[in-house]
């Protein structure tokens, strides 16, 4: 396997016929592949494992797809995100870039372009850390962008 596919993604998705069918599309693509059906328990994976990104639909019951990235953003957690939705131009989906989400996937997807857009993800991910990228300091810039991100919204609204 080439090393490059090596990687955890965590999926996260309410519908469970749509995230079996998700899950099996990344596992034909990537080393291992967690699922969940709430942002709750994709955050309990997350303190327990290393994950490399993270693919999440928008629209879930109690915590969507926003709140959850609101939440890692929040606890200085920047795990790469790919958020799905049925309407990738709903104002509230696309605030999900100001949170820096690395992209949005409109549902219905079609698997190569999730595929497509999981595996560029990752390679940015990891060519900014081969470049080294110090992570102190992206920690920082990300830091910044956020907050300034997070008050442009709010002015906006």
């Amino acid at each position: 396997m080439n090393n490059i596919f090596n990687f955890h993604i965590l999926v996260t998705d309410d519908n469970d016929d749509l995230l079996d069918l998700i899950f099996l599309e990344l596992k034909n693509h990537f080393q291992t592949v967690t699922k969940t059906n709430s942002v709750d328990q994709a955050l309990e994976i997350l303190k327990k494992e290393k994950i490399d990104l993270i693919v999440s639909d928008f629209q879930m019951p109690e915590k969507n797809g926003l709140d959850f990235i609101k939440i890692l953003r929040e606890t200085k957690d920047f795990t790469p995100f790919i958020l799905l939705t049925g309407n990738a131009s709903d104002k509230k989906a696309l605030s999900t870039l100001n949170y820096m989400a690395y992209s949005i996937v409109d549902k219905p997807y079609i698997s190569e372009i999730l595929i497509y857009t999981a595996k560029q993800c990752l390679f940015y991910e990891k060519l900014k850390k081969s470049y080294g990228f110090p992570e102190k300091e992206m920690e920082q810039i990300d830091d910044k962008l956020n907050r300034l991100l997070i008050s442009l919204e709010k002015k906006a609204s």
